[in-house]
């Protein structure tokens, strides 16, 4: 008889939950109903039909199902949290902010029950509250940090230092996400100071990887402050990086230095030649020898002006040898906070072999512009098409005077 019995009760229980997935995964009311009338005392059947009732729209039954559910088995964190969004989306927020606590009570290592609350404690205003279980939970589940960098920017209404306040960045991984954040949306300042703020353990990738961000978003000044920091050549605006070339050059270095053309094959090499500098030990060597597309930025860096000022440009050039269509001439850039817009150009470098000669253009910077981009390009030739050129120029002394 008992072993009847247990094959009679395994049946009704299977039979149970056959028909409570059934039902679920149909939408089927009828179905989960029969789930529950085969297994009262089953937790999981009145779960089910809860599931089915909460998608059919009828919130008030699903509430007491769930509530059954957890009469059954009160230990069930993810129950409660079923619940508390359930009451939270009848208008119920007291209801599911108690039911969220007990989420939390019988999960405290779990990040959901700690999420849902915080949102909850969010909804109703108690900040201080919220952000204490979003960090939490972003502490037990680092993938959320993201995401509660958002809700604080929003809760914070826009404030950076709020918002640093509110998820309290610990380790460095933290305050570099809290520093991109900030450089997309315009608080380039304070993205800086998150930098800082991870001291000894930040690396030289992470700081060129923010100049980048911050280059991108035009952010001058700063990017400026993050490249310039340890660096033996940092300048006031105004001033050009190793004008005369006396440097190494680095072309991992996006930045305010030197930055040079790539993927020229043969038709273009770049060198320091220490051979009849203009000025100091060396100087730039651009060796042409073939076709190279004309206009493109073959050497170029940025650097920070005064807006408004006036300005004078001065660089010296030779030449050896150099024939082509289209001559090198110097580029003077507004590099705006939207877009970029041509200042000035220099006059063409003359073909032929020349020896050192020295070349200035002068000025205005627009009221709205705190960087300038100095490029060394190709004009293009007349006519289009194929534009070689072949010889060497080098080019010295590149030096920026105000007004």
């Amino acid at each position: 008889m008992l072993c009847a019995f247990g094959i009679y009760t395994s049946a009704r229980v299977g039979a149970s939950r056959l028909v409570s997935d059934y039902g679920v995964r149909a939408a089927q009311l009828p179905a989960a109903d029969l789930a529950v009338r085969l297994t009262p005392a089953d937790p999981e059947a009145h779960y089910a039909r809860a599931s089915v009732l909460t998608d059919a729209g009828a919130l008030a039954d699903a509430r007491a199902a769930y509530e059954a559910a957890i009469k059954l088995r009160p230990s069930d964190y993810v129950l409660w949290l079923e619940l508390g969004k359930l009451r939270e989306q009848d208008g119920d927020t007291q209801g599911a902010l108690a039911a969220f606590r007990e989420a939390v009570e019988r999960a405290p290592f779990y990040a959901e029950p700690r999420w849902q609350l915080g949102n909850s404690y969010l909804r109703l205003g108690r900040t201080t509250e919220a952000f204490a279980e979003l960090r939490r939970a972003a502490a037990r589940d680092p993938s959320r940090y993201p995401n509660l960098i958002d809700l604080a920017w929003y809760a914070s209404d826009r404030d950076p230092k709020l918002l640093a306040a509110n998820v309290s960045p610990d380790t460095s991984v933290e305050h570099l996400l809290v520093a991109r954040f900030l450089i997309r949306h315009g608080a380039a300042q304070a993205a800086v100071e998150q930098f800082r703020a991870v001291g000894a353990a930040s690396t030289e990738t992470n700081r060129r990887d923010l100049v980048k961000e911050l280059l991108a978003a035009r952010s001058y000044p700063e990017a400026y402050a993050l490249w310039s920091e340890g660096r033996t050549e940092a300048h006031a605006p105004g001033e050009i990086t190793d004008g005369g070339f006396e440097q190494a050059v680095r072309l991992d270095d996006a930045g305010f230095g030197w930055q040079f053309a790539r993927d020229t094959g043969d038709a273009i090499k770049f060198s320091l030649d220490p051979t009849m500098p203009r000025a100091g030990t060396r100087s730039l060597r651009l060796d042409f020898n073939g076709n190279s597309a004309p206009g493109i930025e073959l050497l170029t860096q940025l650097v920070l002006v005064e807006p408004g000022a006036r300005y004078r440009l001065r660089c010296s050039a030779r030449t050896e040898g150099l024939v082509t269509g289209g001559p090198l001439l110097v580029h003077v850039i507004a590099a705006g906070p939207q877009t970029d817009a041509p200042l000035a150009d220099s006059a063409p470098l003359a073909v032929g072999t020349n020896d050192w000669r020295d070349t200035s253009v002068e000025f205005n910077v627009p009221k709205d512009v705190r960087a300038i981009r100095l490029a060394v390009a190709r004009q293009s030739c007349v006519g289009g098409g194929p534009c070689p050129a072949f010889g060497q120029v080098w080019f010295d002394e590149f030096k920026l005077e105000k007004l």
